[in-house]
């Protein structure tokens, strides 16, 4: 899928601007993910993790997914929780 197809699908981007790569939050655009789960596979770092926090800035509850010790699974469900998400679990 291409990126601004799977960015408009889940509202990362308003693909209406002129620069289609315009974030929705420059816009005044919010998406609304409360009472939804997002998966995200690997969440532990990069940019896994990254779209984690993104999700859930934006209310979603966050299942992480990916490699690392107790500690620091630990350490990244307090950072998302921190994020926005109600909810945070590690599978994995």
């Amino acid at each position: 899928m291409p990126f601004t197809s799977f960015s408009r699908a889940f509202g990362l981007l308003d693909c209406t601007a002129s620069d289609p790569l315009t974030p929705c939050h420059a816009k005044g655009l919010v998406m609304h993910l409360a009472n939804k789960t997002a998966i995200v596979t690997g969440s532990t770092s990069g940019i896994g993790l990254g779209t984690a926090k993104a999700l859930a800035a934006h209310g979603a509850n966050i299942v992480l997914n990916g490699f690392g010790d107790e500690a620091l699974i630990a350490q990244l469900k307090d950072e998302v929780k921190a994020a926005g998400a109600p909810k945070v679990m590690h599978i994995g």
